[in-house]
């Protein structure tokens, strides 16, 4: 988001970052050429450090034992402890599935060929917002289509307010209370959507950015067979210590649901790591967020609205940008910080 702050949409490919032409396909080989080197280093560190790593379909057979497709046929590997990390993924609705061209998800979102004239974005939460405003800055006429009556609904009220006025400057199109139905691809391909009094609405769209939420990577994976357990959402269940419901086998980041974060499955691992080798080690569910929208989105403990919940007498205290010195110079006087606090104990339960 910051990039694209000063990224200026100059017809077709041409993009204009800090004065300097920047082509897109360019910036995507870029972006791959990193992505090679980290994942070739941590190839490297795992050499290093005597791990082995098999590549296939990994399924567990009991407890104690999985098997892997691999090119060569299946391999059996037994263990004594087992990490499950595999992931998340995009969710698709039934009637509007991904086609890797019209509709995509973040992934491919990344990496567009060049910068489509009108994006549908369907979900207003964190990954449609933040690919959703990029592409605005880059040129896109953008309309977000999202079901509940407000954007972001669990965080602070003022948040949302705040990032549907800097939305609105961008000549981002909101469409609460809407849902979508179906869609008709062509040039340019259509999307159905439902308004709040049944109403139909027709949207044109280049592209479809699908972003109602992720699902994780647990069905082919024979949970069943290790008597691991999952909850209604196929999100694997673990205690404080990264410990499934079977003895000696953990789970740690997207696949073990809470906050889909980098930063909480890095830190989930370091614990399992730990429980493993005997240490003492738990994981504190106080995580740290942010959502790169424009303004910026962080936040870490209780909202107002869930401290008042959980039976606190609430205080807070704020301070608007548009009084700092420091966002005046950055001409990025929009926002504000917020401080929730217990008005008896003075304990600090929550800033955004």
């Amino acid at each position: 988001s910051d990039l694209a702050h000063e990224v200026q949409h100059a017809g077709g490919m041409g993009l204009t970052v800090d004065g300097l032409a920047v082509d897109l396909p360019k910036m995507v080989s870029w972006k791959d050429g990193i992505v090679e080197r980290l994942t070739s280093g941590v190839a490297y560190l795992c050499k290093q450090n005597g791990v082995e790593v098999v590549h296939g379909e990994a399924h567990f057979l009991t407890d104690r034992s999985l098997s892997v497709a691999t090119e060569h046929g299946p391999l059996e590997i037994e263990f004594e402890q087992a990490v499950i990390a595999t992931g998340s993924r995009p969710m698709e609705l039934p009637a509007i599935p991904f086609d890797g061209a019209k509709v995509i998800g973040s992934t491919e979102a990344l990496s567009l060929p060049e910068v489509p004239g009108k994006m549908v974005v369907i979900g207003g939460g964190y990954i449609g917002l933040e690919l959703g405003t990029v592409y605005a800055k880059l040129g896109s006429e953008v309309t977000v289509v999202e079901f509940l009556p407000s954007l972001l609904p669990d965080l602070d009220p003022e948040v949302g307010k705040a990032l549907t006025r800097k939305l609105k400057k961008l000549k981002v199109k909101l469409l609460v209370k809407h849902r979508a139905e179906s869609f008709e691809p062509g040039e340019p391909s259509t999307l159905l959507v439902r308004g709040p009094k049944d109403e139909e609405v027709r949207l044109e769209a280049d592209v479809v950015l699908m972003s109602v939420g992720r699902v994780p990577n647990t069905e082919s994976l024979g949970l069943e067979a290790a008597g691991v357990a999952t909850d209604d959402k196929g999100f694997i269940t673990v205690d404080d210590r990264q410990r499934t419901s079977a003895a000696g086998i953990y789970a740690i980041g997207d696949v073990a649901g809470g906050a889909l974060l980098a930063h909480k499955a890095y830190q989930e691992a370091k614990v399992a790591a730990e429980v493993i080798a005997g240490m003492p080690a738990a994981f504190d569910n106080q995580v740290p967020a942010v959502i790169y929208t424009d303004p910026e989105v962080a936040w870490v403990g209780l909202t107002e609205q869930e401290a008042k919940d959980q039976g606190h007498n609430v205080t807070t205290g704020s301070f608007q940008f548009k009084a700092s010195g420091r966002a005046m110079t950055l001409d990025a006087t929009d926002g504000f910080i917020k401080a929730i606090a217990d008005a008896d104990s003075k304990q600090l339960l929550g800033v955004v």
